[in-house]
């Protein structure tokens, strides 16, 4: 199990006969009886909220959220070449309009067809950088081209402090970076750069962490 409370629950209201499963047993049962999956389409819904699709997700953990690094993070990127691919295009049509002669021709038509496809490359890898939060632990995930994936963790019992980096102007828009230390520090720390709301997500990291340690010490009794 998750061991996390249950969202919804159920009560009787007349006398009811109740058959109990475990879920070993009932993960033993799964295979013998698929069908038995398309009758309770509600284990289906659950899992897929629980995982949010990931399939690195372990049993019983949850995914508690899925961020993606901020829009500001593509500014530093695509910004200078849209200034250039601007600067070039204003100054064509001025040649070509006041000096009657085209300056660039299809030099600059295949610098705009290639900022086009720098930016959308740019964006495609922004939308598939996330950083996810679990119950369990703390992940950066990256895919390339679709098929590939790569991700580093850190799990929530070994965090010792999440260090809170803002900076102007970015800062303005709630964002900044944050950095989880572990005792192992170094590669053992793992960077959530360009989030927001960077605060919130610092909250809610910790917030996870205190739960593990409530949960663990309540075990220890």
């Amino acid at each position: 199990t998750t061991e996390e409370p249950y969202a919804n629950h159920a009560d009787a209201l007349t006398e009811t006969v109740v058959f109990v499963m475990t879920r070993q047993d009932f993960e033993k049962f799964k295979p013998e009886n698929p069908e038995i999956l398309k009758a309770l389409t509600f284990i289906a819904e659950a899992e897929k909220e629980r995982t949010r699709g990931f399939k690195w997700v372990l049993e019983g953990e949850i995914v508690e959220r899925v961020i993606r690094k901020h829009w500001w993070a593509l500014v530093p990127k695509i910004a200078p070449i849209i200034l250039v691919t601007l600067v070039l295009v204003v100054g064509d049509v001025i040649a070509e309009t006041f000096l009657k002669f085209d300056l660039l021709d299809w030099a600059l038509r295949f610098l705009v067809i290639g900022s086009v496809v720098w930016i959308a490359w740019v964006t495609y890898d922004w939308y598939n950088d996330e950083y996810v939060l679990t119950n369990q632990r703390i992940l950066h995930v990256e895919r390339v081209m679709i098929i590939q994936e790569s991700s580093k963790s850190v799990a929530l019992d070994k965090v010792q402090n999440v260090r809170l980096d803002l900076a102007l102007p970015s800062q303005w828009l709630g964002v900044g970076s944050l950095v989880v230390q572990t005792a192992s520090g170094g590669d053992g720390d793992i960077t959530l750069t360009t989030v927001a709301p960077a605060s919130q997500i610092r909250a809610l990291i910790l917030s996870l962490k205190d739960r593990i340690r409530a949960r663990q010490m309540a075990e220890e009794r």
